[in-house]
C-alpha cells in the first residue's frame, strides 16, 4: 500500500491529538523500517486551522502527550508555514472579523455592529430560516431541539441482544445503563432513532471512508424503506444477522449535498433503484442497519442492531468543525470560549448566512490567556 509513497497529507490537524500524531510517527517508521528519522523519513504535510477547537479530552498535536512527559515534541521537527489567504469566506470583512475572534483581538465598534445586525429572535428564525442548521454548545440542547423539530416521526428502536449476564436482575441493571449511554459510547448507534422524511440526519460511524460515507456526513432523509410482505420484492441488504421481519425498516435513503458522497453505494444500488422509478431516485444513497458489540462490564455485552445516524436539525459546535453550511443559526453565549465562537461563526461563507439567536454583545472576546494558548503552536515550531 505504501510502495512509492513519498508524502502523507493530513487535513484538519487541529482535531489531531499529540498522542495520535505520535502513533502516526511510529507506524510510518514501522512501515518504512526507518527508525532514525521522524515519520520514517517520509514527507508529512499537515493542514488545518489552529484557531479551531482542540481535540476533546486530549492535548493538541503541538504539545507533549500526557503519558510521555519529557519526550521530544514531534511538532518541533515540522516547519510552520502560515497561509494568509482565506478560501471559505468570500466576504473579506467577515474574514477579518473571524481572524480577530480566533486570535483573541478586540473587535472595533463597527465589527460589533455588523455582528449584532445578525442577532435575531427565535420566532424570527423559525419563520424565516426554518431549515437552517442550529448550532448549540451542549448535547443536551441539541437533543432537545431535535426532538421538538422533527414532526410526525417514527421511532426506530434498536434491536439489543444482551449477552453474558448471570441473572435477570443483572440484565435489567445493565440495560438501564445501556439506555443512558451516549451515541459516542455505543459506537454511533442510538437506542431510539426518530425518523421523518425531509429532515437532515448525520452519519455517526464510518460506513465507507473511500465513498465519503463517514462520521459527520449530513444528508436529507428522502425515503424510508420497509421489508415488504413478499421477500422476493426486498432490495439489497447488508444484514449479517437474522432476516428482517415484515414491515421492519430495512433501508434509509439519503440525499447528500455533495453528489460524490456515496457514489459507489449509488452505483451498486442503481439496478434496484431503476426498478422502482416512482419511489426511489438515482441521486439517493442507501444506508443499512449496522451491528456492533457494546461492552458493559467484563462479562456483560450487548449486540446492537441499528442505523448509524442521528437527527441533524441541530448539532453541537464541536461536531460542525470542518463543515461548511449554507445558513446557520448559532446560539451564542458570552460564557463560551473564543475558539468555540470562532468555529461556529466560520461554518458559513458570508456574515449574511450567520444568524445569532441570542442578543448578547460580542465585546469581550479579548481573552489574553486563551490567545497565548492559541499561539503556542508557532513557538513550538521553532
Amino acid at each position: 500500500m505504501f510502495v512509492g509513497v513519498r508524502a502523507v497529507f493530513i487535513d484538519e490537524i487541529s482535531m489531531l491529538s499529540a498522542a495520535i500524531l505520535g502513533k502516526i510517527n511510529y507506524r510510518l517508521q514501522q512501515i518504512t523500517g526507518t527508525y532514525d528519522q521522524v515519520f520514517g523519513g517520509l514527507h508529512i504535510i499537515l493542514c488545518g486551522d489552529f484557531r479551531q477547537l482542540p481535540p476533546v479530552r486530549a492535548t493538541p498535536c503541538y504539545t507533549v502527550p500526557i503519558n510521555q512527559l519529557g519526550a521530544p515534541i514531534l511538532w518541533q521537527s515540522i516547519d510552520y508555514f502560515p497561509l494568509v489567504r482565506v478560501v471559505r469566506q468570500t466576504d473579506e470583512l467577515f474574514s477579518r472579523i473571524l481572524t480577530k475572534i480566533g486570535d483573541g483581538l478586540k473587535l472595533s465598534v463597527n465589527n460589533i455592529k455588523l455582528i449584532e445586525s445578525r442577532h435575531k429572535s427565535e420566532s424570527w428564525c423559525k419563520e424565516n430560516v426554518p431549515d437552517a442548521v442550529r448550532l448549540f454548545y451542549s448535547n443536551f440542547e441539541v437533543d432537545s431541539y431535535n426532538r421538538k423539530a422533527i414532526n410526525n416521526a417514527h421511532n426506530c428502536i434498536a434491536t439489543d441482544i444482551m449477552l453474558g449476564y448471570s441473572s435477570n436482575s443483572e440484565r435489567g441493571q445493565q440495560q438501564g445503563k445501556l439506555h443512558k449511554m451516549s451515541v459516542a459510547e455505543t459506537d454511533g448507534l442510538p437506542y431510539m432513532l426518530p425518523l421523518a422524511v425531509g429532515y437532515p440526519y448525520m452519519i455517526t460511524s464510518n460506513i465507507n471512508v473511500g465513498d465519503g460515507l463517514v462520521n459527520g456526513a449530513i444528508g436529507v432523509l428522502r425515503h424510508i424503506e420497509r421489508q415488504p410482505a413478499d421477500p422476493a420484492e426486498a432490495g439489497p441488504s447488508t444484514s449479517t444477522t437474522s432476516p428482517p421481519t415484515k414491515d421492519e425498516i430495512i433501508t434509509l435513503w439519503f440525499e447528500f449535498p455533495d453528489k460524490s458522497t456515496g457514489a459507489s453505494a449509488k452505483l451498486k444500488s442503481r439496478p434496484y433503484v431503476l426498478s422502482k422509478p416512482n419511489t426511489l431516485s438515482v441521486d439517493w444513497v442507501p444506508v443499512y442497519k449496522k451491528v456492533v458489540n457494546i461492552t458493559l462490564t467484563k462479562t456483560v455485552k450487548c449486540k446492537r442492531k441499528q442505523f448509524p445516524c442521528v437527527p441533524a436539525c441541530a448539532i453541537t459546535i464541536h461536531k460542525s468543525q470542518g463543515g461548511t453550511f449554507d445558513v446557520i443559526v448559532y446560539k451564542y453565549s458570552s460564557k463560551q470560549p473564543q475558539q468555540l465562537v470562532y468555529v461556529a461563526m466560520s461554518r458559513v461563507t458570508s456574515i449574511t448566512d450567520c444568524i445569532s439567536s441570542r442578543r448578547r454583545t460580542l465585546l469581550d472576546f479579548q481573552t489574553w490567556a486563551r490567545r497565548k494558548r492559541l499561539t503556542n503552536y508557532t513557538r513550538y515550531s521553532h
